[in-house]
């Protein structure tokens, strides 16, 4: 435990520099401004940059270790918000961090998220070192920081939102591709969990659903912390963490397993096709390509149970009374 606490400290660093970032009105990337970044890394080695939903994570060792640290940490994140509330989740600053990323990672899309995850560290602060934060009057760096908690939950709340009423999606999927048999979730932190294997806007994706519920959570706690006023957040978490809103749009009875929904089937192969015989030299070998075997529907995705299945066990959004938690549980 103490070599394991030691190299994450260890990876505590300071960057400066500017991402690479794009939007829908832009036609080309444009450099971000220009800020530094106090921050752990995932590796030293080979993630020399910041991930932001990795930090929440790291947050939760760091707070215990040193409480102003991680406050200091989660304060230079969020002053790489810009005016929509949209954090860049890759902070790739300084060549040293450029070196060690391919190009096709390195332009940060302005409709991507990332795991929320510093409500998940924000949740333990309040619960271990809230009467800490009041009793020695250390409440300035959250009352600094509320504004832009709210606008990052606001940002999360409005631009991942789902086809139906309390369902969210992780954007970024490419359903265009044919060289995956199952198109990647950079955005959702689990870059090749089996989501549904045709990417549409008719995804509902049961990980995002716990994170924003844990968001409402904690932006409503805080602001009890503050003597703000939070209840529009409690009455959001409310709304999502009702576990009948949840098994409707996640519980697959035939599984008897939390699932996501979307245009999906099992029946796919990835097969080399073969290769391009040229007039001259040797022949050119193809990738692999996908080849759909039974056409998708909209369905569960239910084949595989994994972490996106425990979501809601994870993050304590199950009613204990119901049977679904009986179930998972016992899984």
């Amino acid at each position: 435990a103490q070599a394991a606490l030691s190299n994450l400290l260890g990876g505590i660093g300071y960057f400066y520099g500017s991402s690479r970032v794009i939007s829908d009105r832009l036609d080309k990337p444009v450099p971000y401004w220009k800020a530094p970044l106090y921050t752990s890394v995932p590796s030293r080695s080979f993630f020399p940059r910041g991930f932001l939903w990795d930090e929440g994570f790291h947050g939760l060792l760091i707070a215990s270790w040193d409480l102003e640290i991680e406050m200091d940490i989660m304060s230079h994140w969020f002053d790489l918000m810009n005016v929509e509330g949209w954090i860049p989740r890759e902070q790739i600053l300084g060549s040293e961090a450029l070196a060690k990323v391919p190009e096709e990672f390195v332009t940060q899309i302005n409709t991507n998220a990332n795991p929320p995850t510093f409500f998940l560290t924000l949740n333990y602060i309040i619960k271990h070192y809230g009467d800490r934060l009041i009793n020695e009057n250390r409440l300035g760096v959250l009352e600094r920081m509320y504004g832009r908690l709210v606008k990052w939950f606001d940002w999360y709340n409005t631009t991942q939102i789902g086809e139906l009423p309390g369902a969210y999606r992780w954007r970024g999927r490419d359903e265009k591709t044919n060289l995956e048999l199952n198109p990647k979730t950079l955005t959702s932190g689990l870059d090749d969990y089996p989501r549904a294997s045709h990417p549409t806007v008719d995804e509902r994706h049961v990980d995002l659903l716990c994170w924003i519920t844990l968001g409402a959570k904690a932006l409503s706690e805080i602001a009890v912390l503050l003597g703000r006023e939070g209840e529009k957040y409690e009455n959001t978490f409310k709304y999502l963490s009702n576990n009948h809103l949840l098994d409707r749009l996640h519980w697959s009875y035939k599984k008897n397993t939390y699932s996501d929904f979307g245009f999906h089937t099992d029946n796919v192969i990835l097969e080399k096709p073969p290769p391009i015989h040229q007039q001259h030299g040797p022949p050119t070998q193809q990738p692999y390509r996908r080849i759909v075997i039974k056409d998708p529907e909209l369905q569960f995705v239910d084949s595989n149970f994994g972490y996106v299945s425990l979501f809601p066990f994870f993050l304590q959004i199950l009613d204990p009374k119901l049977e679904s938690t009986t179930r998972t549980s016992n899984t």
